[in-house]
């Protein structure tokens, strides 16, 4: 098992800086992303029959019901200077699953809200300390931690401080979660600073 505490302490260190750089609640679309939004259906009379249905709106890029689609990326917010989202499917095994992680920095925005709150442009930023991962289930049950220790390749929690111009991390971050419980999951990526989160497509 991974040793939390490590990753505690660090959470402690930089969630103020987190916390500043980070954004309010609008959603933007993921890109790239053509959006559509349904047109209710129209009715001759004034009470529509029982036939009668109309389009439900789409929900929102980046909620649980419409995850951020493989390969794509989208901010925490309009103004956010991170943007996260699966670089490849899920990695699936007998008892945890691996997100391809990606997150980019948009540093012109960073500095901007660094030079905004009296704190050091171009960096450093540390992943780890600043987003949260976990995966959610179908039937709602979530999933943020490994019940054992597993060694993986290019392990999240290992990156360590980023600096500009670095714009783009990839990085695979792991969870104990039962193979049969991976279908029609997704991933919860958050923003510790805000409480934002980006829910991104599993496979």
């Amino acid at each position: 098992m991974r040793n939390t505490t490590i990753k505690t302490v660090t959470l402690l260190c930089a969630v103020a800086l987190t916390g500043a750089l980070s954004a309010c609640t609008s959603t933007p679309q993921p890109e790239p992303m053509a959006t559509q939004t349904a047109e209710p259906s129209q009715s001759a009379s004034a009470e529509p029959t029982p036939t009668e249905t109309e389009a439900a709106p789409p929900a929102a890029a980046g909620t649980r019901q419409n995850p951020v689609p493989i390969g794509q990326v989208l901010p925490f917010s309009e103004d956010s200077a991170f943007k996260v989202g699966a670089s490849a499917p899920t990695q699936v095994f007998p008892d945890y699953a691996v997100l391809p992680l990606v997150i980019q920095i948009d540093w012109a925005n960073f500095n901007q809200q660094a030079t905004e709150q009296g704190v050091p442009t171009g960096g450093p930023y540390t992943p780890a300390a600043g987003i949260g991962i976990s995966f959610v289930t179908a039937a709602g049950v979530s999933y943020a931690t490994t019940d054992r220790y597993i060694e993986i390749e290019n392990d999240f929690l290992m990156v360590g401080d980023v600096y500009e111009p670095n714009g783009v991390i990839n990085a695979n971050y792991a969870v104990s979660v039962p193979e049969g419980e991976i279908p029609g999951g997704v991933w919860a990526i958050e923003n510790y600073g805000s409480g934002a989160q980006v829910f991104v497509a599993a496979q």
